[in-house]
């Protein structure tokens, strides 16, 4: 009887870590992320575009280092950053909704094709950059705490792994 439950247990085991390992493991960070600059976020003053081959774009929202303080991170296909932004909490509402607005047009355009996820996350950053007060003006990602880096970007992965999965059982349905 005892062998015939660990069959029963290691089979839906088995399958579980099959699924798991289908997927492929998020790319370490790009150079061109560390590249990336942290801007401050300013309404009116920073125009929110996107290139037209962007399909799929991520919006990673952490808790920032200060009080109130925000950092969001705007990627397309879990690995290419667009922006990353530091606002704060009522900002970043408004980057939601910026973002939101330019990915759903009100009209066709080739746009129209692009998926949109926004995460929000629960965990604190490691502890915070050297300079007190939250991130710094003009920061640059290689900056700051490299877990915290590849966690967001991990994430980004694993989001964008769901829209395309999404997309093609939305594409056969349709």
């Amino acid at each position: 009887m005892v062998n015939l439950n660990l069959s029963i247990v290691s089979l839906p085991l088995c399958a579980v870590i099959a699924a798991c390992g289908a997927r492929p493991l998020p790319p370490p960070v790009s150079p061109k992320v560390l590249e990336a600059k942290v801007e401050v976020w300013k309404r009116d003053a920073t125009p929110l575009t996107l290139p037209a081959a962007v399909r799929r774009m991520q919006l990673i929202v952490t808790p920032g280092w200060a009080k109130d303080e925000h950092v969001a991170w705007l990627i397309s296909n879990g690995s290419d950053v667009l922006r990353v932004f530091r606002c704060t909490s009522l900002e970043r509402a408004e980057l939601i909704d910026i973002a939101t607005r330019a990915t759903f047009s009100t009209s066709e355009t080739p746009l129209d094709h692009i998926s949109f996820s926004v995460l929000g996350s629960i965990n604190k950053p490691p502890p915070p950059p050297p300079d007190p007060g939250g991130i710094p003006q003009g920061l640059v990602v290689s900056k700051l705490p490299k877990i915290y880096v590849q966690r967001v970007f991990d994430a980004a992965w694993n989001l964008n792994a769901e829209q395309v999965r999404i997309d093609a059982t939305a594409a056969v349905a349709h």
